[in-house]
């Protein structure tokens, strides 16, 4: 029945991988990956820890297809399936572990994240992992072994640390949580055992620390982000763990949210004694699920105090708690339709949502230049983040010349060609900011050569988040003449809208720009 599941659950993550193009994230991915292993993980070249970006150098090879780009996610979560199997298994019951199974399988969230180039996926399943693997040791204290159980569990917990900051909301707890466990339950040999793993776990969690502390100097890496207040961290909360929260009108699913959250805990409340009977029986699993339930709660109140990181996508763990305790009462209840009831809302939401959320639509803006584009234009892109979805989905138009504006600057990046890797180095390189070119080594910025732009016909100018200062900048460099929208998407709730302008100008006129060399 698991295995059945679990292939149910990898035919939904494959099904439509391919559909969407690259957004944004997933692009800089692509970028990011270029850079030296060594430098990912022990620096701060990016916000998101070094290890999934490594994971990419290994296993995508350059121009993947999109499904191999994504494969890394789609097996995270994937593999999450038979991981939330084993943490209610240990925890809770075998039966409630099918139930946890089914439900993360077809969790709208959670499918939609495993088709994403980013590190999320892989972040739930290694803290399911470690979940799983300190539910297994915890078991076998005070009887012997289960020593490999112990190191299963800092491995992932270390790597769980190393591949995104909202894994600390799991490991920070989950640590405290094993030491008490340790020395509660275990033997005198169980506790040697647990310092030597201890101390091995907080020397594979340094370089990630000491890249957090950089990172931090440099800002953050999150600043961008506003912190949401109260309505707003509802509203996401509703959104991203309750099944149906996302298709239906905020204030209603935010009401939803907590009817369903009130029932489950009134459930429990009325089995209050077997509930209690378990907690004490099982102190732990008890306090994993408290753990993961929480986690969306601490990430929101992380904002107050250090730097906003709350979004759906960092709260994931808050999914697998609810779900988590949705078998728990399962587990009391022993009704077949308490099981029926929750497959059913988590499949409805899915058919009615799609196994994928709507993206940037890089396509649409591409295949409006293809048609549009000759040569004798020149392509102008606003802002520099969004080139590289950009260059991924667009793969070539001849003759057209790509103008990047970047630091307040026109920068030519079409001198690498269209594939390969070298213009993703060099646009990274030429993206990093004083005080991180400093800690990367970089003392200078990348040597730069002034040159002036064969004079264009017209300019196609891509715009997305390019803000009001990078319309002026643009603007002052094309000069005057006459702007017509050529092709427009909508904005989603999360992906911005993109534009594509033709730009006709009123006369030939020269115009500088800087071309990186290597």
């Amino acid at each position: 029945m698991l295995a059945a599941i679990t292939l149910c659950g990898l035919a939904l993550r494959l099904c439509e991988a391919a559909t969407q193009p690259l957004w944004t994230d997933e692009a800089l991915t692509l970028v990011l990956a270029k850079w030296p292993t060594l430098d990912l993980l022990l620096r701060p070249v990016d916000p998101t820890a070094g290890l999934y970006y490594v994971l990419h150098q290994l296993f995508v090879p350059d121009e993947a297809g999109l499904v191999a780009i994504r494969g890394i996610s789609i097996v995270a979560g994937t593999l999450s399936i038979p991981g939330i199997y084993a943490v209610v298994r240990l925890g809770i019951g075998r039966s409630s572990g099918l139930l946890a199974a089914a439900l993360l399988a077809i969790s709208p969230v959670l499918v939609d994240y495993s088709q994403e180039a980013r590190a999320y996926a892989l972040q739930l399943f290694l803290v399911l992992v470690s979940a799983a693997a300190l539910l297994g040791w915890t078991r076998r204290l005070g009887k012997g072994g289960g020593t490999g159980a112990l190191m299963l569990f800092a491995c992932s917990t270390v790597l769980a640390f190393s591949t995104h900051l909202s894994g600390s909301f799991w490991v920070v707890p989950a640590v405290p949580l094993s030491a008490w466990a340790a020395f509660r339950y275990g033997t005198p040999a169980q506790r040697r055992t647990y310092l030597i793993a201890l101390a091995a776990m907080a020397g594979g969690a340094l370089p990630e620390l000491i890249r957090l502390v950089w990172r931090a100097y440099l800002g953050g890496g999150f600043v961008w982000l506003d912190q949401a207040g109260t309505a707003a961290a509802l509203a996401t909360w509703s959104e991203t763990l309750l099944p149906i929260g996302g298709l239906i009108a905020t204030p209603l699913a935010q009401l939803l949210f907590l009817a369903v959250l009130l029932l489950l805990i009134w459930r429990l409340y009325a089995h209050r004694e077997g509930l209690r009977a378990w907690m004490t029986e099982s102190p732990v699993a008890a306090a994993v699920i408290g753990i993961l339930l929480f986690a969306p709660l601490l990430v929101w109140l992380f904002g107050f105090v250090v730097v906003p990181i709350f979004m759906p996508r960092t709260i994931l763990m808050g999914v697998a708690g609810f779900i988590l305790l949705i078998c728990l009462v399962d587990r009391f209840e022993k009704r077949p339709f308490v099981r029926a009831a929750a497959v059913l809302a988590f499949a409805l939401a899915l058919s009615s949502s799609g196994t994928v959320r709507v993206k940037e639509d890089w396509n649409g803006a591409t295949e409006t230049l293809a048609r549009s584009a000759r040569p004798g234009d020149v392509i102008l892109h606003c802002a520099s983040w969004k080139y590289p979805p950009f260059r991924h989905a667009v793969r070539q138009i001849e003759g057209v010349p790509n103008v990047v504006l970047l630091d307040w600057r026109m920068v030519r990046f079409d001198d690498f060609g269209l594939s390969g890797s070298d213009w993703e180095r060099t646009y990274f390189r030429s993206m990093l900011e004083p005080p991180m070119r400093y800690l990367m080594g970089q003392k200078t910025r990348l040597p730069i050569r002034e040159t002036t732009l064969e004079p264009f016909q017209r300019a196609w100018v891509v715009e997305s988040e390019c803000g009001e200062e990078g319309q002026a900048r643009s603007r002052e460099w094309l000069g005057r003449g006459r702007y017509t929208l050529a092709g427009l998407s909508s904005s989603t709730p999360h992906h911005s809208g993109i534009r594509v302008w033709l730009f006709e100008p009123d006369g030939a006129a020269t115009r500088r720009v800087y071309s990186v060399t290597n």
